[in-house]
C-alpha cells in the first residue's frame, strides 16, 4: 500500500507536470474525485466551506486563466480544497508563479496559508503571496502580506531578503520614508543578500532625488570618524564614491579601508580590484585578481584566470598573458568558450592562425546551437580582420545554413552584405593602384 504522503506526493508531481504543458488548465481533473470521508462534526458548513474566487470583476479577463475549466467544471479545485495539504498547495502555486500564472498562485497561497501548520514556513508562504500580488502590480495588496513575512521570518537571512521586495512595495505605493528603513535593513544588516547591493543603489537614488545625498554620506563618515573599522559603513561610502558621486579617488580609499578590516572578505577583494583596474592601477589588480584565482571555486576559475591573463596584456608581458590564458584550457577541454578566451588573447597579441585554431576548436566542442554559431561569427569576423573575405563569408554562409535559428543569423547577413563593400572598395583601391602605376 502507498501511504498518505506518497500519494500526495505522487499526486503533486503529476499535477506540476500538467501545469506546463500548454492547453491543461484543467489538467487536476488527473486527481481522484472521490472526497476523503471525514467525521461530519468536522466538515465545514457549506456555505463557509472554501472556493475558488471569482475575478476581480464580473467579465473581467485574467491572463492567467487561459485554458481555464468552466465555472461549472471547477469542482476538481475544490475536491483538492478537500483533500490536499497545505504543502501541496504552496508548491503548485510555486509552479504558477514560476511560469507567470500569478492569479493562480494568488488563490493558491491563500488556500496554503489558510491550511498551514507548524510544519510549514508560513513566513515564506506570506512573502510567496506578496510577491504574486506585486507582480500583478497590486502593491496596496502585497504590502499586508510582504510586512507579515518580515514580521514572521524565521532567521535574519530571510527577513533580510523579505524586507527587500517590502521596501519595493513601499516605493511603488509612494511610501518612501518606509522603503527608506526597509532598504536601509537589507544594507545593515549582518546576513549578507543578494538584494544587498540593490537596496544600497535603490537609497542612493532616493537620497539623490531628494537631494539629500549629502546628508546621507555625512551620517556615513560620522560613523567612520566614531569607529575607523566600522565595515559596513566604510563599504557603504565606498560604493556611495563608485556609483553616485563618481569619485575614484575616495572610492578606492574607502574599499582599501574596508579590505584592511576585513582581508579575508573575497567581495570586497574583488571589488577593489575591479576600482584599481578601473584606475589603470594594474599592478595592484594583478595582485587581488592572483588571490581570487588560487582561491576560487571551479565553477569560478576560468573567470579569473581570464582577468589575470588581460591585465598581464594591459601590463605588456605577453609570456605570462598567454600561460594564464592556457591555464583556461587545462580546466576543461570542453569548454566552447575557454577556446573564445584563449582566442581572443591570441587575436590581442596579432597571432590570429592561433586564434584561428581555437575558434574552430570551440566551434567542435560547442553543445549548444548558439556556441555554435557564436564561435563561427567569431573566426568569420577574425577572417574579415584579417581581409580573407572568402574565408570569412564561408563562416558566415556556414551559420545561415546550420538554420539553427539563432540571432547570429541576421547578424550573419549583416555581415556578408559588409563583405560586398568592402570587396567594392578593395576593388577601387587596385584600380586606383594600377591607374598610378600606367
Amino acid at each position: 500500500m502507498i501511504d498518505a504522503m506518497k500519494l500526495t506526493k505522487i499526486t503533486a508531481i503529476i499535477v506540476l507536470i500538467a501545469f506546463i504543458i500548454p492547453g491543461t488548465g484543467s489538467a487536476i481533473r488527473l486527481i481522484p474525485t472521490k472526497p476523503v470521508e471525514r467525521d461530519r462534526e468536522s466538515r465545514p458548513p457549506a456555505e463557509e466551506a472554501e472556493t475558488v474566487p471569482p475575478p476581480d470583476k464580473p467579465g473581467q479577463t485574467d491572463p492567467g486563466r487561459a485554458g481555464e475549466p468552466k465555472p461549472h467544471e471547477r469542482k476538481d479545485f475544490l475536491i483538492l480544497e478537500e483533500n490536499m495539504s497545505a504543502q501541496f498547495y504552496a508548491d503548485v502555486a510555486k509552479a504558477y508563479s514560476k511560469y507567470g500564472r500569478y492569479d493562480r498562485a494568488i488563490k493558491l497561497y491563500h488556500f496554503a496559508i489558510k491550511r498551514s501548520d507548524r510544519s510549514l514556513n508560513v513566513a515564506e508562504l506570506y512573502h510567496g503571496l506578496g510577491t504574486a500580488y506585486t507582480r500583478r502590480g497590486k502593491y496596496k495588496d502585497a504590502l499586508q502580506y510582504l510586512e507579515k513575512a518580515v514580521e514572521l521570518a524565521p532567521d535574519l537571512g530571510s527577513k533580510t531578503d523579505y524586507s527587500y521586495n517590502l521596501a519595493s512595495a513601499y516605493s511603488s505605493v509612494g511610501q518612501m520614508d518606509k522603503a527608506i528603513d526597509a532598504y536601509q535593513f537589507v544594507v545593515d544588516s549582518s546576513k549578507d543578500s543578494i538584494w544587498t547591493e540593490s537596496a544600497r543603489r535603490q537609497l542612493f537614488r532616493i537620497y539623490r532625488d531628494r537631494n539629500q545625498l549629502d546628508e546621507y554620506i555625512a551620517k556615513y563618515e560620522e560613523r567612520v570618524e566614531k569607529d575607523p573599522n566600522d565595515f559596513k559603513a566604510l563599504v557603504n561610502l565606498a560604493e556611495i564614491y563608485t556609483s553616485a558621486r563618481h569619485d575614484a579617488a575616495k572610492s578606492v580609499a574607502y574599499y582599501e579601508k574596508a579590505y584592511a578590516v576585513r582581508p579575508d572578505n573575497n567581495r570586497i577583494r574583488e571589488r577593489l580590484a575591479q576600482r584599481y583596474e578601473s584606475v589603470r592601477q594594474y599592478e595592484k589588480a594583478l595582485e587581488l585578481y592572483k588571490k581570487l584565482a588560487e582561491e576560487a571555486e571551479d565553477s569560478m576559475k576560468p573567470y579569473r584566470y581570464e582577468r589575470v591573463s588581460n591585465l598581464y596584456a594591459q601590463l605588456n608581458q605577453q609570456e605570462k598573458a598567454l600561460e594564464w590564458a592556457a591555464k583556461i584550457l587545462e580546466l576543461d577541454k570542453k569548454d566552447n568558450y575557454a577556446y573564445i578566451r584563449v582566442a581572443s588573447i591570441y587575436r590581442r597579441y596579432g597571432e590570429n592562425d592561433k586564434a584561428v585554431q581555437m575558434y574552430r576548436k570551440a566551434f567542435e566542442v560547442a553543445r549548444e546551437p548558439y556556441q555554435k554559431e557564436s564561435s563561427l561569427y567569431q573566426l568569420g569576423s577574425l577572417y574579415e580582420q584579417m581581409r580573407k573575405y572568402d574565408k570569412a563569408e564561408e563562416a558566415y554562409r556556414e551559420i545561415l545554413n546550420n538554420d539553427l535559428k539563432t540571432h547570429y543569423d541576421n547578424n550573419a547577413k549583416g555581415a556578408i552584405n559588409r563583405l560586398k563593400e568592402l570587396r567594392g572598395e578593395e576593388r577601387k583601391e587596385e584600380n586606383r593602384e594600377d591607374n598610378r602605376e600606367d
